[in-house]
């Protein structure tokens, strides 16, 4: 790519994608590039609000989709952890003055459960995609005809960058290690949704 065309991939969510693919995959990184939709996708303008999620649904399943079968499923996992930890943090950081005042007072899972309402409150205004409740442990998030993995086919799990992004977010949010596991996946082909449940780790996730 040259100067021109890489101009524009400055969009807080596109650069951590490209960054976290390139960790991921190392050599194969410009080819893979080459050889998916990925140039069209980022060719948006980018928004200067790094709580902005700059994503078309439709669109980054066809980009997961061609990674997910270039890479293979461990490497597109990879490729996901990177990117959900680094755009969790992006967005926790930006989240985190509207959230303080709301949180004083409040430890633990209630913690938790207040964190991630402000957090979907914000995120819910750019995707209506999502939904959260509360469990005895702390949340459930469910995606909805999830555009992480809308596009393939996998025995477990895959959608770590919507897991990770959570576990990141809700650590900077509260203060506490936070643990994310997605219980359910639309990519294992009996299920719509994904759904990630999220809880006070206690040191460990």
């Amino acid at each position: 790519m040259d100067e021109k065309e890489s101009a524009p991939l400055t969009g807080p969510l596109v650069g951590l994608l490209l960054i976290s693919l390139k960790k991921a995959i190392g050599p194969l990184y410009d080819k893979i590039l080459e050889q998916t939709p990925w140039k069209r996708y980022l060719k948006r303008p980018p928004s200067n609000d790094p709580a902005v999620i700059e994503s078309n649904g439709k669109e980054l399943g066809q980009v997961c989709e061609h990674i997910y079968h270039m890479v293979g499923r461990d490497l597109f996992i990879t490729f996901g952890r990177y990117a959900g930890t680094d755009g969790g943090k992006i967005f926790g950081a930006a989240l985190k003055p509207l959230a303080e005042p709301t949180l004083v007072g409040l430890k633990g899972i209630t913690r938790l459960q207040q964190a991630a309402v402000i957090h979907m409150q914000v995120f819910s205004t750019q995707s209506g995609n999502f939904s959260l409740s509360n469990t005895a442990e702390g949340v459930e998030v469910t995606s909805y005809n999830c555009g992480m993995c809308e596009r393939i086919k996998s025995d477990e799990p895959v959608c770590y960058f919507i897991g990770d992004g959570l576990r990141s977010c809700y650590t900077i949010l509260t203060g506490d290690q936070i643990a994310v596991k997605e219980v359910q996946c639309q990519a294992q082909g009996k299920v719509l949704d994904c759904v990630f449940k999220a809880t006070i780790s206690f040191g460990h996730h």
